[in-house]
Order: structure tokens, then sequence, then C-alpha cells
């Protein structure tokens, strides 16, 4: 296989101004990252780092997988089982659009571990997370029983302390970054299992996570209550810790075999 030997000046692009080092028209965009970018010489290599963005406030769209199937048999024709796609002028339409207001910065479309899982076990694995990828520029999810444990926790010492519970549903809380920055292609370094995990060292702590998280909040709340009641209310998170149920009465949390299973 023949050598292939990168410099920093293939990285360094159009437009090109005048370097206030050299004096030459060749001071150029080298990169872009979040709300600021940077500009480099592709003769002297005199570089600038402070450059700011302009700020945004993208739309967030969450686009089930039907949509994500569809939107790739569009760009690939052979796995199309009929002409329905080619016919109907709203999958046509509608991928110009997302693609326009993608390019725009106007809208990110986070994928999640539900499209990892889905497209998983189809025979277009690699199309559809081609997709999928390209419309979230690597905006992700956080999984989703990370996000209800968090409100179920709010839930819980809100009733603990009287009071309502108050969601501010923050986009940046549940997302893998801040879905306003300027996005543009790039190499993602890998999958994460699920969507849940960042190195697959990690993975055999996933089904751990939500259920200790929801016992410990349970129990916190549930041992700090003096109250006496006829009938103890029991919390149950089913099947989130390899086949066992997590259950809560006031004062105790215990975990036994879930016959939900």
């Amino acid at each position: 296989m023949a050598e292939k030997r990168f410099s920093v000046r293939d990285f360094i692009m159009p437009p090109y101004k005048t370097c206030p080092k050299c004096g030459h028209d060749t001071f150029g965009v080298l990169t872009i990252d979040g709300d600021r970018y940077s500009r480099r010489c592709r003769d002297c290599l005199h570089m600038v780092d402070r450059f700011p963005l302009p700020k945004l406030r993208k739309k967030i769209i969450y686009l089930d997988q039907y949509v994500v199937s569809n939107l790739m048999k569009l760009e690939n024709p052979a796995h199309q089982r009929n002409d329905k796609l080619k016919t109907d002028p709203f999958w046509q339409e509608l991928r110009a659009l997302l693609m326009e207001l993608r390019r725009l910065q106007l809208i990110v479309c986070p994928d999640s571990a539900s499209h990892v899982s889905e497209s998983r076990i189809s025979p277009f694995n690699a199309e559809l997370k081609k997709m999928y990828e390209h419309l979230s520029g690597g905006v992700t999810f956080s999984s989703f029983e990370a996000i209800q444990s968090r409100q179920i926790g709010e839930l819980a010492r809100a009733w603990s302390e009287g009071r309502e519970p108050h969601f501010d549903f923050n986009p940046r809380d549940v997302l893998s970054e801040d879905p306003s920055d300027v996005q543009i292609s790039r190499i993602r370094k890998g999958t994460s299992l699920l969507g849940l995990v960042d190195r697959p060292s990690r993975a055999r702590h996933v089904p751990y996570r939500l259920s200790t998280h929801s016992s410990c909040v349970a129990g916190t709340f549930w041992t700090t209550e003096e109250l006496v009641l006829k009938s103890r209310p029991v919390f149950r998170f089913q099947g989130l810790s390899r086949g066992r149920e997590i259950s809560c009465p006031i004062g105790v949390c215990r975990s036994r075999p879930s016959q939900h299973l």
C-alpha cells in the first residue's frame, strides 16, 4: 500500500485573507470549534486562534427510525422494495429541506441509542449509520433510561420536599454536546455500544447505572420520611440489572428476581 503523508497545510481551507505576518493572501481557515475558529497561513504557518463565530440557537428535530430508513433508501435506490419513495414527493422534499437547514446551521437532528440498536439488526446497518450520523453531526442523546432516571429523581425529591417538580428542559443536559455549536463534517472515532458507553471496557457497567441511581434516590427520601401508612408504596424499575427488578418500599431498598422477564 502506498504511503500517504499529510501536512498541516492540507487542512488549511479557503476563504483566504492576507496573512498579518508575511503579507501573502494565504491566511486560510484551519479549524472550526464550537463558537470560534482559527486561521493559519499556508506559507509561513502563522496562526491566530481567536476568531469568534456568531451565536446560534438551532431547532432540535428528532427523526425516528422510519424517517431515517426512508431517507437512507433515497440515497441508496437499490435498497428500495418498490418505487413508492421515488413517486412520493413528500420524502424528496423532506430530504432536501433537512439537508439545506442543516447546511445553514439552523437545525440539529441528534441520533440516539434507539437508532443504533434498531439499525444493528438491519442488513443495511452501515448505510443507516451513515445517514443518522450525517444528520446528527455527532450530537447524540443520552440514553433514554438515564433521562427518565433524572426525571424520576426530581419527582421524588419534589414529593419529599413538598414542592412542585422543576424541569428546565435544557437540551444541553441530555445531549453529548452543545446543539447550537457550529457543526462541520467530521470523522467520528467510533460508535458507542448502543449509545450508552464511550468505551467497550465500560459496557459491563451499563445495566447497573439506572438501577443503582434509582435505588439510591428512593432509599434516601423514603428513609427520611416519618410516615405511618397502612400500605407501603413501592417503586419498581424492571429489567434494569440483568433480569432483576429493583423494589424500594419506604425505609428499605432491595433487589429480587423479576417475574416479568
